[in-house]
């Protein structure tokens, strides 16, 4: 009797280490699954028009029977809006485009009137980070990137998360902010009209 109460208990001990490492193995690759999603939206959206990518290739790049080059320095999907950094090679600073694509609409951005962009769009942003979010939460902060409001950059809550958009023609491109901020990124840097702040 004391040996088949031992042999049922080896198995039952078997069993649930058995069961144990398939619920840590199904863990560990859940999260792995998990891990692969988040650095997917850390570094945004991979997909892109074949079509914007065309235009630019065939607007901006010389095309001979001689090999010719152009630079595609980063592209960003954010929120619907695509950010393509382009130049010829060794453009300087002022021959360097951002052109950025959504549906209808077509707006290259060129020279100072990036740093522009950059600096009227970060500026928002910091004032939001600084005097909305905690002291006046729930309020939206707009400012108009161009002459006739119909390209303004939002930062706003909605409960207690913040959200940021780009309305363009009275639509409204959300996005997520760490996407925001690494479009910001690759803006400071490709363009190099800011040092990188700590």
């Amino acid at each position: 009797m004391y040996l088949k109460d031992l042999t049922t208990n080896i198995l039952t001990m078997k069993n649930l280490n058995i069961i144990l490492i398939l619920l840590i193995s199904f863990s560990a690759f859940s999260q792995k699954k998990d891990d692969v999603e988040k650095v997917k939206k850390l570094f945004g959206s991979e997909t892109y028009s074949v079509d914007n990518e065309a235009f630019l290739k065939f607007n901006y790049q010389d095309h001979t029977n001689e090999n010719t080059y152009y630079k595609m320095k980063f592209f960003q999907n954010l929120g619907g809006v695509e950010f393509w950094g382009h130049h010829k090679l060794d453009a300087d600073h002022n021959e360097k485009y951002l052109t950025l694509f959504i549906p209808d609409l077509k707006l290259h951005l060129k020279g100072s009137l990036i740093s522009d962009f950059y600096d009227v769009v970060m500026n928002n942003y910091k004032t939001y980070q600084k005097e909305v979010r905690i002291k006046k939460p729930n309020v939206h902060l707009d400012v108009n990137l161009d002459d006739k409001g119909d390209f303004i950059f939002s930062s706003h809550m909605i409960g207690t998360k913040s959200n940021y958009a780009f309305w363009i023609n009275k639509k409204k491109f959300q996005f997520d902010e760490k996407d925001f901020l690494k479009l910001m990124a690759e803006i400071r840097i490709f363009y190099n009209f800011k040092e990188l702040e700590n």
